[in-house]
C-alpha cells in the first residue's frame, strides 16, 4: 500500500513514524532495518467505526503525541506513553470528507497546530482547546496530495503553497501572519505550482 507520509520522532533516537492506504499508522526503529514494526496504530472513522487512510502524520515537538489526519476530514492524536488502542484527542470534522488533509505540523510552542487540505484551506488548531480551528483562511487551491505548510522559526508566520488553475502563469508561496491569519506577502514560483517548501531553521 502507498505510504503517505513519514516523520521522525523529535527525542527518541532512531524512531520514525509513517502512514499508509493500508488505513495504518506505524512507529518503526531503525535498527530493525524495517523488518518489523514497534507499533501499528489503526485509523477508524469515530462514527461509523470503519478504517478510514491517513494521509499525513507527524509527532509533537516534545514527541508526547502521535498525529494523523485521515482521508475522512479527521485528525486524530494519541498519547505516545500509552497504548494507542484510544485517542488521545480527535476532530472528526475538521475538513471536508475525501478531501486529502496534505499536511500537519505542529508551531514552535507545541500548543497550535497548523493543517493544510485539498479542500483549498489551511486552518490553525489549539491542542489545548480542541474543538474548532483558530483560524481558518479559503480560497488555497491546490491539486497535489504532498501540499506542504510549515511555521516560521520564530513562530510568527505559516506559509503554504498554491497550485496553478486554469489561466494562471504560477503557483504562489503564501505567508500568513498565524496570530491573526491576515496575508503578510506572497511570491509567484516560477512556471510551475508550488507543492513542498522548508523554512531555514536559523
Amino acid at each position: 500500500d502507498l505510504v503517505n507520509c513519514g516523520a521522525w520522532h523529535p527525542k527518541i533516537k532512531g524512531e520514525y513514524l509513517t502512514c499508509a492506504n493500508d488505513a495504518t499508522m506505524r512507529l518503526w526503529m531503525v535498527e530493525d532495518n524495517g523488518r518489523r514494526t514497534k507499533q501499528v496504530i489503526k485509523c477508524k472513522n469515530r462514527k461509523t467505526g470503519l478504517r478510514v487512510n491517513p494521509t499525513a502524520c507527524t509527532y509533537s515537538k516534545d514527541g508526547l503525541l502521535v498525529v494523523g489526519a485521515c482521508i475522512d476530514g479527521s485528525i486524530k492524536m494519541w498519547d505516545h506513553r500509552k497504548n494507542f488502542i484510544n485517542v488521545a484527542l480527535q476532530m472528526q470534522d475538521a475538513h471536508v470528507n475525501g478531501s486529502e488533509i496534505t499536511c500537519i505540523q505542529f508551531g514552535y510552542d507545541n500548543k497550535l497546530v497548523a493543517t493544510r487540505c485539498n479542500d483549498e484551506t489551511l486552518k490553525l488548531w489549539d491542542v489545548r482547546n480542541f474543538r474548532r480551528y483558530v483560524n481558518c483562511v479559503d480560497g488555497l487551491f491546490s491539486r497535489f496530495a504532498q501540499t506542504e505548510c510549515c511555521f516560521s522559526p520564530d513562530d510568527r508566520m505559516i506559509l503554504t503553497g498554491t497550485s496553478m488553475e486554469k489561466g494562471d502563469t504560477s503557483g504562489k508561496l503564501i505567508f500568513f501572519d498565524k496570530d491573526t491569519f491576515n496575508k503578510a506577502f506572497q511570491m509567484e514560483v516560477g512556471n510551475s505550482h508550488v507543492i513542498r517548501a522548508s523554512w531555514h531553521p536559523k
